[in-house]
């Protein structure tokens, strides 16, 4: 089983409601050159996600101890926010 958490930058989202409709108008664009999400994150963003890499192994490194369903972790969402998908 698996789901997907979301985090968003200070001030983000004050309710689901907010959170909702950001990720309904959601547009991902994936650079298959780059391998990598546009657009990067921002940089309160990109330290959680360091701050998270360092904390628990990645799928490639550790794929029977690691909590994350998938890698990389940055995966935009509307409002600068990432999805972190947990098994």
């Amino acid at each position: 089983m698996s789901f997907d958490l979301y985090a968003f930058p200070a001030p983000g989202p004050a309710t689901v409601a907010e959170a909702r409709k950001l990720l309904k108008n959601e547009d991902l664009s994936w650079d298959s050159e780059a391998g990598t999400w546009l657009p990067s994150p921002g940089p309160e963003m990109a330290a959680f996600m360091d701050e998270l890499e360092r904390r628990w192994p990645s799928l490639n490194d550790d794929p029977d101890d690691s909590p994350w369903a998938s890698w990389p972790l940055w995966q935009p969402a509307e409002g600068g926010g990432t999805a972190l998908n947990i098994s």
